[in-house]
């Protein structure tokens, strides 16, 4: 190929780039396009550098969590000699309650991943991109409100009536809000919005926060049956066979706690002893939490 012909084919490639980047910097649209592609592309490689190993990380930490507990419920199983079942469970209990505790945890901290076979990363580049459009696409702009409105708020409140009665009536009214705005009645409003609010909210989540727990002890209570009956049938403890049949019974335990915290709120205090989260004194917290964490919008003057 010659060198003109080279040259030539650099040319269209330099002026096809110029066309482009022309379009796209004197066009409003195009360029508000063009940025956001590039905002979004970039966002993913930075998203994926940074996400990606934690998430590796991740998989093999929940894989070591049930393995750990795999291996200690072998020695509890091998140090008793002669099975009495009482003995045995109240131990696998108290181990499987660990397992449990860390497992939600984890949940929790967004530090669960629970296959570490598989090759498909939620942090990959069409992922990021994925996070990164999401992110663009549902980002809330702050509403802009006129200082005028204040005026228009005036005029309705105005009362060009002389009646002495109205009059009487509308200073009652005046006198009654100035008072309830105040720093008194404000302060009676939240405490009474608090109570009222801790009362509902405690008659509301209580019942089923007692409904939850009770089904996770049950959980826990068929998958210590259940691993009973693996150490019952496997007349000769081999560790491996015993291994492999108890790390697939605490997989499906995974995939129990893991509904129960996504979909039903667990918190993972499911034994006797805990408090309950939806107490009086919790609800009272909440509704004092969702008073003071309101945001309001800046007004913006036009």
């Amino acid at each position: 190929m010659s060198k003109t012909m080279i040259t030539s084919k650099l040319d269209k490639c330099k002026q096809h780039c110029q066309i482009f980047f022309r379009h796209l910097f004197h066009h409003a649209p195009a360029r508000a396009c063009g940025l956001i592609l590039g905002y979004a592309i970039i966002g993913a490689f930075v998203f994926k550098a940074l996400e990606a190993p934690n998430e590796v990380g991740q998989k093999f930490a929940t894989q070591n969590y049930r393995e750990k507990c795999t291996k200690d419920l072998w020695v509890i199983t091998d140090s008793v000699n002669i099975f009495y079942e009482k003995n045995w469970t109240h131990l696998v209990e108290m181990r499987l309650l660990k397992f449990e505790d860390d497992i939600a945890e984890m949940m929790k901290n967004g530090t669960y991943n629970r296959n570490r076979n598989s090759n498909d990363l939620q942090w990959s580049f069409s992922g990021a991109l994925f996070y990164c459009i999401s992110v663009i696409t549902t980002t809330e702009f702050q509403s802009k409100t006129s200082y005028y409105s204040n005026f228009a708020l005036a005029a309705i409140m105005a009362d060009t009536d002389n009646n002495s009665k109205l009059a009487k009536c509308r200073h009652c009214v005046r006198v009654f809000f100035t008072h309830l705005f105040s720093h008194v009645g404000l302060c009676a409003l939240v405490v009474g919005y608090a109570v009222l609010g801790a009362l509902a909210f405690e008659s509301l989540e209580q019942p089923f926060e007692i409904n939850q727990r009770t089904s996770i002890i049950g959980f826990r209570q068929r998958c210590l049956n259940d691993l009973w009956n693996i150490t019952l049938t496997l007349n000769v403890l081999y560790e491996k066979n015993w291994t492999r049949l108890v790390e697939l019974r605490l997989k499906q335990f995974e995939e129990e706690l893991l509904h129960a915290v996504k979909n039903e709120g667990y918190d993972g205090m499911a034994y006797a002893e805990a408090e309950l989260q939806w107490s009086f004194p919790g609800a009272l917290l909440y509704c004092i939490t969702v008073i003071t964490t309101i945001g309001k919008r800046k007004l913006t003057l036009i």
